[in-house]
């Protein structure tokens, strides 16, 4: 008997023994249970997003489009005419706050100014008939409408700016409900963001022609400030469709659809696990199952005997009595 359950403790010749693999299953079901808790499926229903490969992907993106739309906005040179114009060769340059040059550094209200108050000292009869009072006057009107677009610009582009510093630690924070509002404004502000950079040079091009109706005026090349603004456009696109998969990924957890759908999608590691367990598992009952040809009652001897059911065999341990009392002996 003794030998017999230390055979079964062993288990088969050359394999684990029963008690290893109690053990090892013990720590399967424990790695399974908390690979369950902490995988996609069971944070995906709780709410409980982590930050992955794609939200730092996210975050640094929107950081990097932050830093390029604030430097775009402070570079002076939107527009530059590298050789200048009739009667001033020098390079000059267009932002969004001022007109810059080799001379001096003046904001648009600053220049409307001067352009308005060189058109009023060369009226002649309080009249604006000459070709150089119309030249201020033009320049006077076009200055004003140029200072309107770029306030316009300068005010949007401040406010896609803390949006885009919003979204990022929105992304920092990362719960369903911050990721979604950063897929809405994200996407929002690329739309309006785009929309400026491209439809105010349009806009831009068309005050410079005004320029060309008094004078030769050329229109200046774009700078450095709006290839900066492109490419801040550029990655402000990835950045946005990065947060709308971060959005899909994470959604808001629904709680009537996670009770009526009560199948989970487990990770390639969680289904790993849970195949090797069910292998474990089957290796231990076929151990503890008795061999084939078999009863499954103990034999004869055996530490626990089945009852007879003639009753116990003659000379046996336990000799059932005989119906007709005591056999006879010889005579």
């Amino acid at each position: 008997m003794t030998n017999m359950m230390q055979g079964q403790m062993r288990g088969p010749p050359g394999g684990p023994s029963n008690v290893d693999l109690k053990a090892q299953i013990a720590r399967e079901e424990a790695r399974i249970a908390f690979m369950t808790k902490d995988s996609y499926a069971q944070r995906k229903m709780e709410g409980r997003p982590n930050h992955t490969l794609l939200s730092w992907s996210a975050i640094l993106v929107m950081l990097v489009s932050a830093m390029l739309q604030a430097g775009s906005a402070a570079l002076p040179s939107w527009r530059t005419n590298f050789v200048g114009i009739i009667g001033y060769p020098r390079t000059r340059t267009w932002g969004l706050i001022a007109i810059s040059s080799a001379v001096k550094w003046q904001t648009y209200d600053q220049q409307r100014n001067y352009a308005c108050l060189g058109m009023g000292e060369v009226h002649v009869l309080s009249t604006c008939i000459t070709p150089l009072c119309l030249w201020y006057r033009q320049k006077c009107i076009t200055y004003m409408y140029m200072e309107y677009l770029m306030i316009s610009m300068a005010v949007v582009l401040g406010i896609c700016f803390l949006i885009n510093v919003l979204c990022v630690l929105w992304l920092f924070r990362l719960t369903p409900t911050t990721i979604q509002y950063c897929s809405y404004w994200s996407v929002t502000m690329t739309i309006f963001y785009l929309l400026l950079v491209i439809g105010g040079q349009f806009l831009w091009d068309e005050l410079f022609d005004d320029f060309m109706a008094f004078s030769f005026y050329p229109n200046p090349y774009f700078g450095a400030g709006f290839y900066t603004a492109c490419f801040s456009g550029a990655v402000l696109l990835t950045g946005s469709i990065l947060c709308c998969l971060l959005a899909s990924t994470w959604p808001i957890p629904d709680e009537e659809s996670d009770c009526e759908d009560g199948e989970t999608d487990d990770d390639a590691e969680t289904r790993v696990a849970k195949k090797r367990l069910r292998e474990q598992q089957e290796t231990l009952k076929r151990q503890q199952a008795p061999p084939q040809g078999r009863p499954k009652a103990a034999m004869a001897g055996g530490p626990f005997m089945a009852p007879h059911p003639m009753g116990a065999p003659q000379g046996g341990p336990f000799m059932a009595p005989h119906p007709m009392g005591a056999p006879q002996g010889r005579r």
